[in-house]
């Protein structure tokens, strides 16, 4: 048996998954702020049709991404970064469903 895996192993923050929600995150978050605060010209417009086009492809790996960071975490006591951790993936739900809303 090896030594046990601490919570940043657990979590695996280096993977490659985990690093491509980040960045789709990332990107959400910043063509989302500029779609919302920018001035309406055409370059907005398009930010606007790519912002939809990768949030669309984004869900996948946001859930499955949210799933194995859950279940990583399911069965350790209840503290202040766990309930932020579980605020965190219901903004990101909340995200996720008006933004199919908006689109569809």
């Amino acid at each position: 048996m090896g030594k046990p895996l601490n919570t940043v192993q657990c979590a695996d923050w280096s993977s490659v998954l985990s690093r491509t929600a980040a960045g789709f995150l990332l990107f959400e978050l910043v063509s989302g702020l500029a779609v919302t605060f920018g001035p309406f010209r055409s370059s907005i417009e398009w930010s606007l049709l790519l912002h939809t086009t990768v949030g669309l492809g984004a869900i996948t790996p946001l859930m499955w991404y949210s799933a194995r960071h859950w279940k990583s975490y399911a069965n350790q006591a209840m503290s202040d970064v766990l309930l932020l951790g579980y605020v965190g993936i219901a903004g990101l739900a909340v995200c996720l469903v008006s933004g199919v809303w908006v689109t569809a």
